[in-house]
């Protein structure tokens, strides 16, 4: 808009010029020109252009303010968008064996290593004799992080089975990792001098009823026996036969 008043002026002041010299030039339309009429008509363009012009840069520079405004806190909201901190992501929940693996109590953990050892090197034995004196090693070493009478207390696993028997006792079996299960016998005539199936009428298995198998559990009981046929299953699958009493879910 400014440009336009600045050619109306400049076009003014030529013609109020042109006027003054000449007002038949200035005024072609006029049947009788005057130069006072010339001076007059094109005088007052030239201020109405003048003040016109005036206040269109006033106007324009004014949006232009604002314009560098806008974009300032437009620059200003991106850079504190862009220097704020993503929301950390929330861990995934661990699952029932990263939560077995980071419960175990240490003489748990140890048991289980000897076991691990016992297998890699009965794998590796020369001959049954070197395997009969790592399995005798084995149970010996082993003793060290159990109680007396083979008592442990709050060992932890996963609920790998859970049924019942022809009476209706409940038969239990507890992975402590890879290689080890904790477990009952699953017969009454397996079981005659263990006594390891639990009673259908006991506290344990109203509690065993709420559980499911893949659950992570805490577990306390005696140690009575290995169930393995072979000496070579003991060694490199063991499977202990618990008298258990108690079992519940990982906290």
């Amino acid at each position: 808009m400014s440009d336009l008043f600045i050619a109306v002026l400049l076009i003014a002041v030529l013609a109020l010029i042109v006027g003054v010299i000449n007002p038949r030039w200035a005024l072609p339309w006029s049947p009788s020109p005057k130069r006072l009429s010339a001076i007059g008509i094109y005088s007052a363009i030239v201020v109405v252009s003048f003040i016109g012009f005036g206040l269109s840069v006033d106007s324009e520079d004014q949006e232009q303010v604002t314009e560098g405004a806008t974009t300032q806190q437009s620059d200003s909201g991106a850079a504190v968008a862009a220097t704020e901190p993503e929301p950390e992501a929330e861990p995934e929940p661990l699952s029932s064996f990263e939560r077995v693996a980071a419960e175990m109590p240490a003489n748990q953990r140890n048991f289980l290593a000897v076991m691990a050892d016992a297998a890699a090197q009965y794998d590796e034995a020369p001959n049954e004799l070197v395997q009969s004196r790592i399995d005798r090693e084995r149970k010996v070493a082993s003793r060290e992080f159990v109680g007396e009478g083979g008592l442990v207390t709050n060992w932890v696993g996963i609920l790998e089975t859970l049924g019942t028997n022809g009476d209706g006792n409940a038969i239990v079996t507890i992975r402590g990792n890879d290689q080890v299960v904790f477990k009952t016998w699953n017969n009454a005539l397996s079981d005659m001098e263990a006594k390891t199936l639990i009673p259908h009428d006991s506290d344990l298995y109203v509690a065993l009823a709420e559980l499911s198998e893949g659950t992570a559990v805490t577990f306390s009981g005696r140690l009575r026996d290995e169930g393995s046929m072979t000496e070579r299953g003991s060694v490199m699958e063991p499977e202990f036969i618990v008298r258990f009493s108690s079992i519940a879910p990982l906290d």
